[in-house]
């Protein structure tokens, strides 16, 4: 199930959030697009996506060094198929790819 929910108010001048379920909690995850046409020194740009994703899985999988990278291409897989992006190359921010477990 997918749905628009509030988004948050202090990160941007505008902002989108949308949150999705999938097999009665089996997955759950959360989307916010944010832009700021001035631009945020951090973001280094206009725009920032966030996303969070939790799904059960097993302990075999989650013991998976390559988990956040197979993951991350699960996710842009599905949102390419879905034509929510382009095709484009996408990848995590540096800082994700160093420490993909942070915060």
């Amino acid at each position: 199930m997918l749905e628009t929910v509030p988004a948050p108010q202090k990160l941007a001048p505008h902002s989108l959030a949308m949150t999705a379920d999938v097999l009665e909690d089996a997955a759950t995850g959360r989307f916010v697009l944010l832009h700021d046409p001035a631009g945020q020194e951090g973001w280094g740009g206009q725009w920032r996506c966030v996303t969070f994703a939790r799904a059960a899985i097993d302990l075999e999988m989650a013991s998976d060094p390559l988990l956040p990278e197979v993951g991350w291409a699960w996710l842009i897989e599905s949102l390419k198929n879905k034509d929510v992006i382009s095709p484009l190359l996408v990848a995590p921010s540096p800082e994700l790819q160093a420490n993909p477990l942070a915060n």
